[in-house]
């Protein structure tokens, strides 16, 4: 075979295998990858805790949290509310319960575009604000959806004064993940996924300083209701 036949060889050779291999690889067939996320995060913020309450629950702040995680508010509604208050009627032993739902649209770069519904309970007291979401579903009308790689959610965030009674977060969030990867890639695409949880409580936290930053230079938190019919604005710190 002369030089010209031994070169012509090789090419073929090596174009059969990039074709033979592109399409074995084309069409490889995908695996289920279900995996666990997990974190806690513990934070101290340099403001009073009586402070961020009032931010907490006199501004849209959960909105602008929730936001910042790549997340997107579409509904809340509250379905059972439970106000106490003790004698004298201006006493600080008072504490709100409630129960309602969240629907949020996620909007992640490696997860996608979907909607979950969460259910939520939410407890104030003057030295504790305590609020929990569990996935109810993850798909409209209370269904499960199939095509949501989110099919377990459950998260935590309590807020409660520290010994100089500053504003101390601790925060958690469990995660459960079902995806589909390739075989050679299964491995990363679990790793990912073992991570969202503490990345996303990283975002909540600098969401969460970031909503508080905004009332910087306030003398009291107008609840934006009111502060909107005012055009906002800012006085002096309380």
């Amino acid at each position: 075979m002369n030089r010209n036949k031994k070169r012509w060889l090789a090419i073929a050779l090596i174009t059969a295998t990039v074709l033979i291999t592109g399409g074995v690889l084309g069409f490889a067939p995908l695996f289920e990858v279900r995996t666990q996320s997990s974190a806690t995060r513990s934070f101290t913020i340099d403001q009073s805790m009586a402070r961020v309450r009032k931010i907490f629950t006199r501004t849209n702040a959960a909105k602008k949290i929730i936001a910042g995680a790549n997340a997107k508010l579409l509904d809340q509604e509250w379905l059972n509310m439970d106000f106490e208050i003790q004698q004298p009627i201006f006493s600080q032993d008072w504490s709100l319960n409630g129960d309602g739902q969240l629907t949020v649209e996620t909007n992640d770069s490696y997860l996608g575009q979907h909607k979950m519904v969460l259910d939520q309970t939410l407890s104030i007291s003057p030295e504790r604000l305590h609020v929990t979401n569990q996935l109810a579903s993850n798909g409209p009308a209370g269904q499960v959806n199939a095509s949501n790689p989110v099919v377990a959610y459950d998260s935590m965030m309590g807020l409660t004064p520290d010994e100089q009674g500053q504003a101390k977060f601790e925060t958690s969030l469990d995660l459960e993940i079902v995806t589909t990867a390739g075989l050679f890639t299964k491995s990363i695409v679990a790793d990912e996924i073992r991570q969202a949880a503490g990345r996303s409580l990283k975002k909540q936290e600098a969401a969460i300083r970031d909503a508080v930053s905004e009332h910087d230079g306030q003398l009291i938190v107008i609840p934006d209701a009111i502060r909107g019919l005012f055009g906002g604005g800012k006085s002096g710190k309380d």
